[in-house]
């Protein structure tokens, strides 16, 4: 009896839920407006899909569609300056006055062109949750401000959810998930309007069914699974240009599936892969240079010199070669200029170790070799993937000796390659103490985290 009550009130999935629910509720409302990367062009765009504006236009050397010129002059607000490029500035304070003044603008009014080229070529499905909260809110209200928090609060409420399937669908690796999903770099893009919380949370459930099918003895996979597979992935192939992410499909054995295994597989990733380009295609079509970026050349170099570029690369793997893509995968945040104590990196660092060591919820599973090589093979591709469009699309023209990436790109990378650890040690079972410990450090963690937001964005 006490061990169910145990398994109840310890539950993964139920600790995960009211985390993420509370926790992300609180980062919608204490990490001002647009003060996450890229916000006020991920919410341009937003407002766009939810206009109806699907497909963004280009002009000249922009991208984006006719919003209301109130929101530009809103983003001057938030700013404090006539720039509105945030990334020139140190975070913005916030304060009751601010809010008042940020409320006054309306969807109303003459409308402009509004540039957001960075995120002109990220599909619709890549602001799903947050166009819906904008479309439902301005039924009751044209004030922005309000229209902003409700594609907030529909972010955080879609990654709760997939996050809660997430970690009851994993067969192993369940609190090192709930950690991974619960850094405060994940809960902030999942509390703004970035299309990065989307990601996130479809890939982790994605990879998480894929585990579950995998691993799972009394599981087949019927047409509703496998319908349910075909949705995430063409979720994925049309989120942030992550088509190879479906390469993990492969990993499920053919005889989980009732019928036309290796078929079924096939038509999944070719799907996936037709609709990715059917996007590609056209965000090619309004892609705007962005800092100073010249992608011909640096396709060129990659052709040419590919044993340097991949060199270059490893540079930048997390946990063995660049400490600030670390860092930036636990959480950095603001636009990139709110750090924590080492200390605190650290330690979550620290604590996703341990349990991977204790990450069993039952007898331990052998992986075969060719499993596992396989798994390695797809991270590194879509590792390979990442370094390739940061390269291209974003490095500074003639500028061949580093990639700027930034660590939550690589955020939906990191179950897969814990999955693989595992597969070279063998992990004990999960164990009370840890879950305690895992516990009390997220409340500390996240008591510590609002502390310090409350000191940078509030305190004068």
């Amino acid at each position: 009896m006490q061990e169910q009550i145990k398994k109840i009130i310890l539950s993964p999935e139920k600790i995960f839920l009211l985390f993420s629910l509370l926790c992300g509720l609180i980062f919608v409302f204490l990490i001002p407006p647009f003060e996450s990367p890229d916000e006020p062009a991920h919410f341009a765009r937003t407002m766009g899909i939810a206009n109806g504006d699907f497909l963004p236009s280009k002009q000249a050397q922009s991208s984006g569609s006719y919003l209301p010129a109130n929101y530009t002059e809103m983003l001057k607000v938030a700013a404090q300056n006539n720039s509105i490029d945030f990334l020139q500035f140190l975070p913005q304070k916030y304060s009751f006055s601010k809010a008042k003044k940020l409320a006054q603008f309306k969807d109303s009014g003459p409308k402009i062109f509004t540039d957001y080229a960075n995120t002109a070529r990220y599909s619709p499905a890549a602001y799903l949750p947050q166009s819906t909260g904008v479309f439902i809110s301005k039924l009751f209200t044209k004030t922005l401000l309000y229209q902003f928090l409700c594609a907030r609060i529909f972010n955080i409420l879609f990654f709760v959810l997939l996050g809660f399937h997430t970690i009851k669908s994993l067969p192993f690796l369940k609190w090192a998930a709930i950690l991974l999903l619960l850094a405060p770099m994940s809960m902030s893009l999942a509390s703004s309007v970035s299309a990065d919380g989307v990601l996130i949370c479809c890939s982790a459930l994605f990879f998480a069914k894929i585990l579950q099918y995998s691993y799972q003895d009394d599981l087949s996979i019927d047409t509703k699974q496998t319908l349910l597979l075909l949705f995430l992935s063409l979720l994925l192939a049309l989120t942030k240009q992550s088509v190879l992410l479906c390469l993990f499909i492969f990993l499920i054995p053919a005889k989980k599936f009732k019928t036309f295994g290796l078929t079924s597989k096939i038509l999944i990733f070719i799907f996936s892969i037709i609709t990715a380009a059917i996007w590609s295609k056209f965000a090619l079509s309004i892609n705007v240079t962005l800092n100073n970026s010249d992608y011909p050349s640096h396709i060129s170099y990659i052709i040419n010199h590919p044993i340097n570029f991949l060199i270059l690369t490893l540079n930048y793997t997390p946990f063995f070669g660049n400490i600030l893509i670390t860092k930036g995968i636990i959480g950095i945040l603001g636009w990139l200029n709110v750090y924590f104590h080492n200390i605190f990196y650290s330690f979550y660092m620290i604590l996703i170790l341990l349990n991977i060591l204790y990450s069993l919820n039952g007898e331990y599973i052998k992986f075969p070799y060719l499993k596992t090589l396989s798994l390695l093979g797809i991270i590194a591709l879509n590792y390979i993937e990442i370094c390739i469009l940061v390269f291209c699309f974003w490095t500074p023209k003639n500028a061949f000796n580093y990639i700027a990436i930034p660590g939550r790109y690589l955020i939906p990378l990191l179950l897969p390659f814990l999955t693989f650890c595992i597969m070279l040690i063998k992990p004990k079972n999960t164990s009370y103490k840890l879950i305690i410990v895992n516990i009390i450090f997220l409340v500390l963690s996240f008591a510590y985290i609002f502390l310090e937001l409350t000191k940078i964005f509030y305190f004068q």
